[in-house]
């Protein structure tokens, strides 16, 4: 899992391949994406996006 911060809950819950399983709803939303989107997606299609370091900074709690 990929967590952010001391916070118990995941941001995102990948599989060993990388697809991403669950995803926290909040923070997806803050960084301006769609939950069924992501959950479509590997978190190496995330890291390809051209803006991924922005969203991810403003997504942050």
């Amino acid at each position: 899992m990929l967590k952010l911060g001391d916070s118990s809950q995941y941001t995102f819950k990948l599989s060993k391949n990388g697809e991403i399983i669950d995803a926290d709803r909040g923070f997806v939303e803050k960084m301006g994406y769609d939950l069924d989107s992501i959950l479509s997606a590997t978190i190496y299609d995330l890291t390809e996006d051209s803006g991924i370091k922005e969203r991810l900074e403003s997504g942050v709690r």
